[in-house]
Protein backbone atom coordinates (compact mmCIF):
# COMPACT_ATOMS: atom_id res chain seq x y z
CA UNK A 1 0.00 0.00 0.00
CA UNK A 2 1.09 3.48 -0.41
CA UNK A 3 0.74 6.36 1.93
CA UNK A 4 -3.30 6.45 1.23
CA UNK A 5 -4.09 3.39 1.93
CA UNK A 6 -4.86 1.95 -1.67
CA UNK A 7 -3.44 -1.52 -2.83
CA UNK A 8 -0.77 -0.80 -5.80
CA UNK A 9 0.19 -4.30 -6.67
CA UNK A 10 -1.75 -7.49 -5.99
CA UNK A 11 -0.58 -11.40 -7.27
CA UNK A 12 -2.10 -14.84 -6.19
CA UNK A 13 -0.41 -16.90 -4.27
CA UNK A 14 -0.71 -20.20 -4.22
CA UNK A 15 1.75 -23.19 -3.51
CA UNK A 16 1.47 -26.86 -2.22
CA UNK A 17 4.40 -28.44 -0.07
CA UNK A 18 4.63 -32.21 1.38
CA UNK A 19 6.17 -33.28 3.93
CA UNK A 20 7.26 -37.14 5.10
CA UNK A 21 7.13 -37.81 8.64
CA UNK A 22 7.69 -41.29 10.15
CA UNK A 23 4.29 -42.53 11.75
CA UNK A 24 5.90 -43.01 14.88
CA UNK A 25 5.79 -39.00 14.92
CA UNK A 26 2.12 -38.92 13.71
CA UNK A 27 0.82 -38.60 17.03
CA UNK A 28 3.24 -35.98 18.16
CA UNK A 29 3.02 -33.60 14.94
CA UNK A 30 -1.00 -33.99 14.89
CA UNK A 31 -2.44 -32.16 18.19
CA UNK A 32 -5.71 -31.66 18.59
CA UNK A 33 -6.26 -27.92 19.00
CA UNK A 34 -5.45 -27.20 15.56
CA UNK A 35 -7.04 -28.73 12.65
CA UNK A 36 -5.09 -27.22 9.96
CA UNK A 37 -1.68 -29.88 11.51
CA UNK A 38 -4.20 -33.20 11.06
CA UNK A 39 -2.78 -34.11 7.47
CA UNK A 40 -4.59 -36.76 4.85
CA UNK A 41 -3.25 -40.56 5.14
CA UNK A 42 -2.60 -42.03 2.12
CA UNK A 43 -3.91 -45.56 1.65
CA UNK A 44 -1.95 -48.76 1.75
CA UNK A 45 0.32 -49.54 -0.72
CA UNK A 46 -0.07 -53.26 -0.73
CA UNK A 47 -3.80 -52.56 -1.87
CA UNK A 48 -2.40 -50.04 -4.77
CA UNK A 49 0.90 -52.24 -5.47
CA UNK A 50 -0.17 -55.53 -5.50
CA UNK A 51 -4.12 -56.41 -4.85
CA UNK A 52 -5.62 -53.97 -7.35
CA UNK A 53 -3.20 -55.52 -10.60
CA UNK A 54 -3.91 -58.89 -9.47
CA UNK A 55 -7.94 -58.38 -9.36
CA UNK A 56 -8.06 -56.53 -12.53
CA UNK A 57 -5.97 -59.35 -14.20
CA UNK A 58 -8.20 -61.83 -12.83
CA UNK A 59 -10.96 -60.09 -13.80
CA UNK A 60 -9.90 -59.79 -17.23
CA UNK A 61 -8.66 -63.51 -17.51
CA UNK A 62 -12.10 -64.53 -16.40
CA UNK A 63 -14.09 -62.35 -19.67
CA UNK A 64 -11.45 -63.89 -21.93
CA UNK A 65 -11.98 -67.54 -20.64
CA UNK A 66 -15.82 -66.93 -20.88
CA UNK A 67 -16.05 -65.61 -24.15
CA UNK A 68 -13.81 -68.24 -26.18
CA UNK A 69 -15.57 -71.10 -24.14
CA UNK A 70 -18.84 -69.91 -25.15
CA UNK A 71 -17.78 -69.39 -28.09
CA UNK A 72 -15.89 -72.71 -29.12
CA UNK A 73 -19.15 -74.66 -27.60
CA UNK A 74 -21.40 -73.94 -30.82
Amino acid sequence: TDGQHQVLYSKPISGNYQDVIPASAVAAVEKDPFRFTKGTKSGSKFIKRWLEPVLITAATTTVFYMFYSLRSDK
